[in-house]
């Protein structure tokens, strides 16, 4: 396998240590570069990349949430992408908003065939996004990167 012209997208957490070093990669060709960082995204817990190459990222504010925390009162699916090529991340969209506990994204690939799930046509953009207690499928129905349904696929329901 060549790791030519592969960079890995990383994501930088406030509050955490910075090295002296930046993180770097022991796989030659492949680079570690920061893309976005605060105030674009706080606690991210998940990431996926579409096929335009834009970074889907999840941004949790409710896990153990402290108090006096100052971010967004629920967890939020953003969707990042680099317009003028700079290798760094501009405003994202947020494509959802409202979840608790949400840990993970994935986005349906292009070669992928939608998921029908409800009545008239399935959306070409379709992302899954994993909670503590659900899996959701997200649709954009008109293509303004915006989740126009959502569907819980599998729900977890326990005491605990």
């Amino acid at each position: 396998m060549r790791w030519t012209a592969l960079t890995l997208l990383a994501i930088c957490v406030p509050g955490l240590a910075r090295a002296e070093e930046p993180p770097r990669s022991l796989v030659p060709g492949l680079n570690v570069s920061l893309f976005a960082e605060q105030p674009l995204i706080r606690t991210p817990t998940g990431i996926d990349v579409d096929a335009r190459g834009r970074v889907w990222a999840i941004e949790c504010n409710t896990h153990f949430r402290p108090s006096g925390y100052a971010g967004h009162p629920s967890d939020r699916v953003l969707v990042f992408s680099d317009a003028d090529g700079d290798g760094r991340a501009e405003e994202p969209t947020m494509f959802a908003d409202g979840f608790a506990a949400t840990m993970s994204v994935a986005v349906r690939p292009h070669w992928l065939p939608p998921v029908q799930v409800a009545d008239g046509p399935a959306a070409m953009q379709q992302a899954y996004v994993a909670t503590r207690a659900e899996v959701w499928l997200l649709e954009d129905l008109d293509g303004d990167d915006v989740c126009d349904r959502r569907t819980a696929l599998f729900r977890l329901d326990t005491r605990g």
